[in-house]
């Protein structure tokens, strides 16, 4: 999902999307704020060209939903927009004017399935034997790894080196077949599409072991199942 927000004027996706679980077309929208004394009230309008002074008369092309603000204990002299927390699924946005606080929930479907059910999961959880090649970038070394299904995501930490080792999320896109992905609070938030990971089964249907290739098809780790 792309997605920009211009201060003050705009948002854009190219994506559907929800903000505070009210669907959004993709698309690229002038943002408002009906200010009342209690709930305010955010207002997305197709027409994205619309100057300030210009405020948009309600319409059924409009997004309206309410929204509750809140105070700051800080204050800032122009409208600002940030995303204080990014999730696999969406993040949050806040919006601010002075100490005035109104935050929002984004939520968008991932492109790719990035969940297993446990038994979709079952023949792959396990520890491995790794060894990890040499190359350009990697020392050979050894390490043991462990796959574990967490929260729907298969993990397992990757030691690259001999000194330092990341928690890896293991995205299906294909039978037998993985994409490595960075993780973010236990959510898939980037898939590699450089890095493969391709399990081989025994007779029952069990992972034995499994080879990693990069995008140039040069194996650079491998595993084996050992317990």
């Amino acid at each position: 999902m792309d997605t920009r927000c211009e201060p003050g004027d705009h948002i854009e996706s190219n994506k559907d999307f929800k903000l505070n679980g009210t669907p959004v077309p993709a698309g690229r929208y002038s943002v408002w704020m009906v200010v009342n004394p209690e709930d305010w009230e955010v207002v997305l309008d197709p027409r994205d060209d619309l100057f300030h002074t210009q405020h948009p008369q309600p319409a059924d092309d409009q997004i309206r939903f309410p929204v509750t603000y809140g105070t700051a204990d800080y204050s800032v002299e122009t409208l600002a927009w940030s995303f204080p927390t990014v999730r696999g699924g969406g993040a949050d946005l806040r919006m601010q004017w002075g100490s005035r606080v109104v935050d929002l929930t984004v939520r968008v479907e991932p492109s790719v399935k990035t969940t297993l059910t446990a038994e979709e999961a079952a023949p792959y959880l396990g520890v491995y034997q790794v060894e990890i090649l040499p190359s350009q970038y990697l020392k050979a070394h050894d390490f043991e790894l462990e796959l574990t299904l967490n929260n729907d995501v298969m993990v397992g930490a990757i030691e690259y080196d001999a000194e330092s080792s990341m928690e890896t999320g293991f995205v299906m896109v294909a039978d037998q077949l993985f994409t490595m992905a960075w993780l973010m609070n236990g959510e898939v938030t980037e898939v590699f599409d450089f890095n493969f990971v391709e399990f081989s089964l025994d007779a029952d249907g069990t992972a034995e072991s499994f080879a990693t290739r990069d995008q140039d098809d040069t194996l650079w780790m491998k595993g084996t199942r050992i317990r």
